[in-house]
């Protein structure tokens, strides 16, 4: 997701279906959203 973020720079340019979509939302409140994409570049981040 975080990658598709950075490319892309909006959401209407893709779209998140099945086992994307579920592996995006990192929190499992069941919305994709900054808050999925923010704990995305912590791992990033720290894994560096």
């Amino acid at each position: 997701m975080l990658k598709r973020h950075l490319v892309a720079g909006s959401r209407t340019n893709w779209k998140l279906t099945g086992d994307s979509l579920l592996a995006a939302d990192m929190n499992e409140n069941g919305i994709v959203d900054v808050t999925d994409m923010l704990m995305l570049k912590r791992i990033i981040i720290n894994e560096m």
